[in-house]
């Protein structure tokens, strides 16, 4: 055979000079091919010695051994101790043969030179990695690697700095052998002071945790470490920082004082990253350069801020090298096998999914299977799948938008994440920025879907969420495969997500039919009053007045329940009024902050209007009775694609009673009303009445409500030339009213003074007009009847046909002399005088700026009272 190479590893034996001699002077078929460096395994790859002989306790040899024989041409090792000339020899698969010879070889050639026969080699041994069951198993092994390197660093820096004289500062400096024993689990501290002895055991249990990390990497139940490192690709040195961080956080009274050590300052307990560098085996000068990019902004350290340089204090530099180095709350969480999100996320976001109660919502299958199938065609990176996929998921409350979240990812295996927006939204700048990337980082962290709920509050005009959207739509992005944002409108991203990633997923309200389905199932075990009939038929009457979604359905009827328990202990049979005033409350509100609520208790027979008026809005309320069953049942929804609102106007002087059959209107209908002052939404700036508008339609497209428009003066003119921009701008702004009045789904009224400014190519829109005049004789003196209390007392003077002769005003003028007449009037047990009535005439006659005979009111007031008010 060849000359035998020979390498040395790291030896100090008393053997080592003799060693040498031999090697070089008196064995000639030997050759020393150098010093094995760290590490050992690559060493040898590199230099293939036949021997490698090192220092290393008998015991210890074999685990060695098994390490290196792994490779497929293993050494011959020799294991020599320190003190002493005791050696001990292993060899990869060797046979009897070669052990006998080897033996007959040292026992028979005593005095002479002992040759080391040739050995043939068997096929080398498999070993068995096995991978880690457990995180305690793995975190453990990761500390021992750390407290050899502690205990390595603190013998080298002893040699150097360490003046034992410190020893007298009386507990101002921590001392080497109480790091020491601190590290060795309280062994005695000058058992293992030997660096190249630590360095080895270091080495082997390092290499060997690496084979079980490597083992464990494709287990599904791999350590929480051992994810982070497949998460993020961390190499040796960024898991060794990892580690390091962690260690703090595990026992701060052990590594917090090593770490004050080695960094001389009793008071800097937390580590640096130049302290990392110095405890981080192999790395010479060019890989310790290479290794400060692991603190660059661009590497996962720093990038998914697993780890945070601290603040810098008076003195540190601007380099990360003396810089502390901190562990991020959430991750040392996770390292640890804690599921909670930190304090960080919890302040807007929350695990888990939704109460039982919400997601008893239904939800279509046939959009779960949709959403599903996408999913899978982006995880699984089809050619023409998009890269992550957002998916905004819209609808009422209760349109089943949570169940359909949970339900798909409940099948794909997410775990889901929600999200407050409008608090993210109103996080500083700064802390936003962190909050996503800690959310991003959450997405990789577990099987995870971002799910971003109340998404409405980024889509507000205001400053705060027009800042908050851009940085929130980049983030969308780097939150796993799927995202969902779910609201109550529409959403176009314009611009915001490209690529195809957006998705818009609506939730529409059921049909009538699918609705009465849905009331009569709800319905079927609750007992009602017979004069509502059966379940059935409550259904149908219930469906074609409210449109809601299947969640609001079931509070409807839960609520009505409850309110007729709390009214009646015993259980009263629930009433359609009952069922009406619970099925208005669960449409949204919000409304409330535009306009304002208009509840009556008139009736029908309260309105007095001429019969044809009076035939015109039953006409009216028939319309909007019955008009799901005409779209629907009648399928005119197919003639009818774009104006399927049911819009009205109601025009007359001020006082004519318009206001008032909105309210009987509403009434009647079991609507809310609201009335907007069209007055206070236009603006004299140019696109503002658009604004406005838009904000106000917005907020009613959730309610079920009918909408009153008073004062439409203020919009609506004759049309004429365009003379500047004001002019065209005009026309669009009644344009834009007409066509959101009948897009939007329910019923809006516009009130007007003067019908005749209204142009009319507008008034062909709308699709009922009813014209209030001003009350002939026999509506006046009706209104009068009708304005006074049946308990008042009058006058046997009063004369009122006298007085609906004289004034011919509106009944809500008639309303306000009567109450003016009663002011001037009242006194415990008196009554209402035909002077009364005179005097309080005249004064509305004077508001309204009306010219009036003052000899009709002058004989019917009496000296003392004409001198007492004033003429």
């Amino acid at each position: 055979m060849g000359r035998i190479r020979v390498a040395l590893g790291d030896v100090q034996s008393a053997m080592l000079r003799d060693i040498l001699t031999q090697i070089t002077d008196q064995q000639a078929d030997m050759v020393f091919v150098g010093q094995i460096p760290h590490p050992v395994k690559a060493a040898i790859t590199e230099q293939k010695p036949d021997v490698l002989i090192c220092e290393i306790r008998p015991g210890e040899l074999p685990e060695v051994c098994r390490e290196l024989f792994a490779d497929p041409n293993p050494p011959v090792v020799v294991g020599l101790a320190r003190e002493g000339r005791d050696a001990a020899v292993c060899i990869a698969s060797a046979g009897a043969a070669q052990l006998m010879s080897m033996i007959r070889s040292a026992i028979l050639n005593v005095g002479e030179a002992v040759k080391v026969p040739e050995l043939a080699r068997a096929a080398p041994t498999q070993v068995t990695i096995e991978p880690y069951r457990s995180n305690s198993d793995c975190l453990n092994d990761q500390l021992r690697i750390l407290d050899l390197a502690l205990l390595a660093e603190v013998d080298d820096f002893e040699s150097t700095i360490w003046d034992e004289s410190a020893q007298r500062l009386q507990g101002l400096a921590i001392t080497p052998g109480e790091v020491r024993a601190m590290l060795q689990g309280g062994g005695s501290p000058e058992s293992q002071r030997h660096s190249g002895d630590l360095s080895r055991r270091r080495l082997r249990l390092q290499e060997h945790a690496a084979l079980r990390i490597e083992a464990t990497l494709t287990e599904p139940t791999a350590p929480p470490l051992v994810r982070l490192m497949r998460y993020f690709s961390l190499d040796a040195f960024e898991q060794f920082c990892i580690v390091a961080a962690l260690a703090l956080e595990i026992d701060r009274n052990k590594y917090g004082k090593a770490f004050a050590f080695l960094q001389d300052d009793l008071t800097r307990k937390q580590p640096s990253f130049d302290l990392f560098l110095r405890l981080h085996q192999g790395l010479d000068d060019a890989s310790r350069w290479d290794a400060a990019r692991a603190f660059d902004a661009s590497r996962p350290l720093l990038r998914w801020r697993l780890l945070r340089l601290a603040p810098r204090e008076a003195g540190e530099p601007a380099t990360p090298f003396g810089r502390r180095v901190e562990l991020d709350d959430r991750i040392a969480r996770y390292l640890l096998g804690l599921e909670d999100l930190g304090s960080q996320l919890e302040e807007f976001a929350s695990a888990g999914p939704w109460g039982s109660m919400t997601l008893r919502e239904a939800h279509s299958d046939e959009m779960e299977e949709h959403l599903i199938q996408l999913i899978g065609e982006v995880q699984q990176g089809a050619p023409d799948a998009p890269p992550v996929l957002v998916a905004h998921v819209h609808g009422r409350e209760g349109s089943g938008r949570r169940s359909l979240v949970t339900a798909t990812c409940n099948r794909l295996g997410l775990r889901i994440l929600r999200v407050d927006a409008a608090r993210l939204a109103a996080l500083p700048a700064a802390a936003l920025e962190e909050s996503l990337v800690a959310l991003s980082r959450e997405s990789i962290l577990q099987p995870t879907s971002i799910c971003i709920e109340n998404v409405d509050a980024l889509l507000d005009d205001d400053a705060s969420s027009a800042q908050a959207l851009r940085p929130i739509a980049d983030a969308l992005r780097t939150f796993g495969p799927v995202t969902f944002l779910l609201g109550h409108r529409s959403w176009s991203p314009e611009g915001l997500l490209g690529d195809g990633v957006f998705q818009s997923v609506a939730l529409t309200l059921p049909d009538t039919a699918e609705a009465q389905r849905i009331w009569a199932a709800e319905l079927a075990e609750v007992r009602l009053a017979p004069e509502v009939g059966g379940a059935e038929q409550t259904a149908l009457a219930l469906a074609g007045r409210f449109r809601l979604s299947p969640g609001q359905i079931h509070n409807a009827v839960a609520t009505a329940r409850t309110r007729s328990l709390w009214d009646n202990p015993v259980g009263a049979a629930l009433t359609l009024p009952e069922l009406f005033a619970a099925s208005r409350e669960q449409c949204s509100h919000r409304l409330a902050t535009l306009a304002r609520q208009v509840t009556t208790g008139f009736g029908w027979d309260d309105l007095i209007l001429p019969p044809r008026q009076r035939s015109q809005l039953r006409e009216l309320e028939a319309a909007i009775r019955n008009a799901s069953g005409v779209l629907e049942d009648w399928q005119f929804q197919s003639r009818l694609p774009y104006g399927r609102g049911i819009t009205g106007l109601f025009s007359g002087p001020s006082g004519t009673g318009k206001t008032m059959a909105a309210g009987i209107l509403a009434r009647e209908l079991g609507l809310d009303l609201y009335t907007i002052d069209l007055s206070r939404v236009v603006s004299k700036y140019i696109g503002e009445t658009e604004k406005n508008l838009e904000r106000i339609f917005r907020q009613a497209e959730d309610a079920n409500a009918m909408l009153f428009f008073d004062e439409a003066d203020a919009l609506f003119g004759k049309r004429s030339v365009i003379k500047d921009a004001h002019d065209r701008y005009a026309n669009i702004e009644i344009a834009y009213l007409l066509q959101k009045m009948e897009e939007r789904q329910g019923v809006t009224i516009l009130a007007t003074n003067l019908k005749a400014n209204l142009d009319d190519a507008f008034l062909r829109r709308i699709r009922s007009s009813i014209e209030f005049p001003m009350p002939e004789y026999a509506q006046r003196l009706a209104i009068w009847r009708s304005s006074l209390p049946k308990e008042i007392r009058l006058a046997e003077d009063v004369d009122l046909p006298a007085l609906a002769t004289r004034l011919g005003v509106s009944g809500g003028s008639i309303m306000n002399v009567c109450v003016t007449a009663a002011s001037l009037a009242y006194e415990p047990g008196g009554a209402i005088g035909m002077a009364h009535f005179a005097l309080a005439a005249k004064r509305e006659l004077q508001k309204l700026g009306h010219q009036y005979d003052e000899s009709a009111f002058a004989a019917e007031l009496p000296a003392g009272m004409a001198s007492g008010l004033g003429a």
